[in-house]
């Protein structure tokens, strides 16, 4: 009679929840139907209500077991071995265990793995075995500990219960090294490191590669495949990563070159073809702020023509835009004044003046979208050091700088803020259509202002 409890354990590794996760939980499964299947839940945030399958619950506090919680805040993606220790000690009488990310997509048969770990004696199955030099980022972390150091991905991790003993023992005894000061906590190892170069001690050990015994036609730890991409989902074979929505997003946004979203045969254009917009358009914005600012506007003129921006969330369409203003004064810090008024929208709010008018009748400061836009809100933040002499202003707008039109106006002399946290907001419920935005002074006087933001859309 098979024995239950001697049964491998695989285990689905995964700090969040949602159809998508649940949907590569399924396929692992599959993907070894004589396993012990649990998730391994990573609850340190927040608990995970998962109704499916049997969940094993932990968080990133080992200190019963004598490891350290280091480096903070992302212990257990230093140190990913981790919750085996606690898989281990649930399946006791296991014969072999597998512990799998929640990002990898499992399409191959994994029963081969555990009956090479539990009637091989193979102690490790993992990717990309190698011998690692001190031009390894993490050398550091495992060259004091062990002299053939290793490096090797763990997204998908097959060990003995011998290995995974070992690792523990391993790790408590450099915890105990570095208590007493032989070595210092920099040196903690790092688990890519750790994982292989530990196993490797074991008498007889035998690590073997994961593409020995699956294929591996995409498995990185760079961009994400879309859920949704046939390749994903490739027979035989283990992805990596896989992801989609907000978290496929972010990650190619970490990787990619926003601009290759101007190329339909890039692959972030092949990606985004599985996406909606509404899931893609405010990170890709947000991605050229960060990476690529002067290519802004040809992105948003690229995303009206292909109707991406309904979806979108209202941008500051003034940031960094070219600006200009009626005058210059004893204060200024340029003598031209389209420089001196570049100060007025160039994401600095500090409290100051970011421009400065010379004293005359309405004087004005006014940005250049470059592009036709639908004005939303716009955000004055006013010179803290003379809130009271900028109180009453209108607000101006024109689609070829001559022909001007009203759409606002402030005229209660009440004085305002701005880095203090009380600027002054004008809100259009219905958004006007403008290529130029003029904030003018009403009446005689000088015009200094802070930071002027214009929240809004291309058209």
């Amino acid at each position: 009679m098979r024995n239950e409890n001697s049964l491998p354990v695989l285990a689905f590794r995964t700090h969040v929840w949602d159809a998508q996760i649940e949907l590569l939980a399924r396929r692992l499964k599959a993907s070894a139907p004589r396993a012990n299947f649990v998730i391994l839940t990573d609850e340190t945030n927040s608990l995970l209500e998962i109704e499916s399958f049997s969940k094993l619950a932990h968080n990133s506090d080992f200190s019963d077991l004598g490891l350290f919680g280091y480096p903070p805040p992302s212990i257990l993606w230093y140190n990913g071995e981790y919750p085996l220790y606690r898989l281990r000690s649930a399946f006791p009488e296991a014969s072999a265990y597998g512990m799998v990310e929640f990002d990898v997509s499992a399409t191959a048969d994994l029963l081969p793995i555990f009956d090479a770990i539990a009637r091989k004696q193979v102690d490790l199955v993992a990717h990309d075995l190698h011998d690692v030099g001190p031009d390894w980022g993490f050398y550091h972390t495992v060259s004091p500990h062990f002299s053939a150091p290793m490096q090797a991905m763990i997204h998908s991790l097959f060990v003995s219960p011998r290995a995974i003993d070992h690792m523990l023992a391993r790790r408590q005894q450099i915890a105990a090294g570095i208590n007493t000061g032989a070595h210092p906590m920099e040196s903690w190892p790092f688990c890519e490191g750790f994982v292989p170069s530990s196993i490797r001690e074991l008498p007889n050990a035998r690590l073997e590669e994961l593409q020995d015994y699956v294929k591996l036609p995409y498995y990185i730890s760079g961009t994400p495949l879309h859920i949704a991409n046939p390749q994903s989902s490739e027979p035989g074979s283990l992805i990596h990563p896989v992801l989609s929505g907000a978290r496929l997003n972010a990650k190619r946004m970490e990787f990619d070159n926003p601009a290759d979203i101007f190329n339909p045969d890039s692959a972030l254009s092949r990606q985004f073809r599985y996406c909606l917009p509404s899931e893609f358009i405010d990170p890709l914005i947000d991605c050229f702020k960060r990476k690529q600012p002067a290519a802004l506007p040809r992105f948003l003129a690229f995303a009206a023509e292909n109707n991406w921006l309904a979806s979108a969330k209202p941008i500051n369409l003034a940031r960094g835009r070219p600006a200009d203003q009626s005058s210059v004064s004893p204060h200024s810090r340029f003598p031209e004044t389209h420089r001196d008024a570049s100060g007025g929208n160039d994401g600095n709010i500090g409290g100051g003046y970011g421009f400065w008018t010379g004293e005359q009748t309405d004087p004005y400061w006014q940005v250049d979208f470059e592009n036709i836009c639908r004005i939303e809100r716009v955000t004055i933040h006013n010179f803290l050091g003379a809130r009271d002499q900028c109180t009453n202003l209108a607000i101006l707008i024109s689609s070829d700088q001559t022909n001007w039109s009203l759409a606002a106006t402030k005229l209660d002399n009440a004085p305002f803020g701005g880095a203090d946290g009380t600027p002054y907001h004008f809100d259009f419920p219905t958004p006007p259509r403008a290529r130029y935005c003029r904030i003018q002074l009403v009446g005689h006087g000088a015009l200094h202002l802070d930071e002027i933001e214009v929240f809004g859309l291309p058209d």
